[in-house]
């Protein structure tokens, strides 16, 4: 009887073991029930997160692409606005230059024509020079003002006023007497000095001047006319160094790109730094996502 009680007494306390440790077993059971509910939420939560960042990210890229594409568009509007600008000025200085050239054609002179010119007027000047030195000449001087006045081939003397003449002059004193002066010198044989007035002219009239002070004129606008050529020719070059033709392809190349000017959304800067961030937040959205 007794070892029947100890054998009783033995299995109670065997079963109230038993009952602890389910309970026990229960307990945990129950805890990681709750574990893996807050492990799944926190997973979704994450899940969440992480697309919510991912979108954000892409609408941030897509509006930086956006501003991208309009920023190209501004400057490729600027470029051709300027490339017009440029080939109307270019245009414009083309025409200038046309036009000078033309001017300073019709009065640019021969070359040596100064220089052919001014030796010969100082041959004209020597040549009339020797001839006048050659000539006979006569002087009058008057006793007192009532003597009558004489005259030279019909034009008063007046006192003391020296004429020369050729071959030949007449005296005369009015009411007393005719005088004729004949020069002892026989007359000029040559005709040089005839011959170099008519190379003159005939100088002068290829030029289309009359004289040597408006060819020298003439000679000083052509210069001037050179200078301002020089210049448009300078500015001509800056404008469009590889030509004209060059310029007018590059200005119909950016046509054909439909260039236009587009408000831009945002300043791209403030894009930019407005991805970098969606990129970090992503990211961390990603490694929390990854922890739980």
């Amino acid at each position: 009887a007794d070892q029947s009680l100890k054998t009783f007494r033995a299995a109670l306390e065997k079963a109230a073991t038993l009952r602890v440790q389910r309970q026990a077993a229960e307990q945990r059971r129950a805890e990681a029930a709750d574990r893996r509910r807050d492990a799944t939420d926190a997973i979704t939560k994450a899940r969440a997160d992480v697309e919510r960042e991912e979108a954000a990210e892409q609408e941030a890229r897509d509006l930086l692409a956006r501003l991208d594409a309009a920023l190209r568009a501004q400057e490729a509007s600027e470029r051709l606005a300027e490339l017009r600008k440029r080939l109307a000025d270019a245009e414009s200085t083309r025409h200038a230059i046309e036009e000078t050239q033309a001017k300073l054609a019709l009065v640019k002179l021969p070359p040596n024509a100064i220089e052919d010119l001014q030796y010969i007027d100082i041959e004209i000047a020597k040549l009339r020079a020797i001839e006048e030195t050659a000539r006979a000449s006569v002087a009058i001087t008057y006793v007192n003002d009532a003597a009558p006045r004489v005259t030279m081939d019909g034009a008063p003397l007046t006192d003391g006023d020296e004429r020369s003449y050729d071959a030949q002059a007449q005296l005369i004193v009015p009411g007393i007497v005719a005088i004729t002066l004949r020069a002892s010198r026989p007359p000029r044989s040559d005709n040089r000095l005839e011959q170099a007035e008519a190379k003159r002219r005939t100088l002068l009239a290829s030029i289309g001047v009359d004289n040597l002070s408006a060819a020298r004129e003439r000679q000083l606008r052509a210069q001037d006319m050179t200078a301002e050529l020089r210049g448009l020719q300078n500015r001509l070059s800056t404008l469009a160094p590889a030509g004209l033709a060059k310029l007018r392809e590059e200005v119909a190349a950016h046509d054909l790109t439909g260039a236009e000017t587009i408000e831009l959304e945002q300043d791209p800067a403030q894009a930019r730094i407005a991805l970098a961030e969606a990129e970090k937040r992503r990211m961390q959205a990603r490694l929390a996502r990854h922890e739980a």
